[in-house]
């Protein structure tokens, strides 16, 4: 797995913005936070804010593509 790190800090105007490594958006994504796995997805909201689904609050993660398993048969 590659996992990259994504966090907000503020830009030059004092705006929180994320840095790092930012994952694509509306793709299924394993992610990292403070000890714990979960599923969730890098979305973009109406409100203008980027922000994952589930875990909405996160402001620093790691996260990696989901992918499914070469299980060796084509599946």
């Amino acid at each position: 797995m590659d996992w990259k790190h994504a966090y907000l800090k503020p830009n030059q105007n004092g705006l929180l913005q994320w840095h790092g490594n930012i994952p694509e958006y509306d793709k299924e994504l394993v992610i990292y936070i403070q000890g714990y796995f979960s599923i969730d997805i890098f979305i973009f909201e109406d409100d203008g804010n980027a922000e994952l689904e589930e875990n909405f609050s996160a402001d620093d993660f790691y996260w990696c593509e989901l992918e499914k398993p070469d299980t060796g048969n084509g599946g």
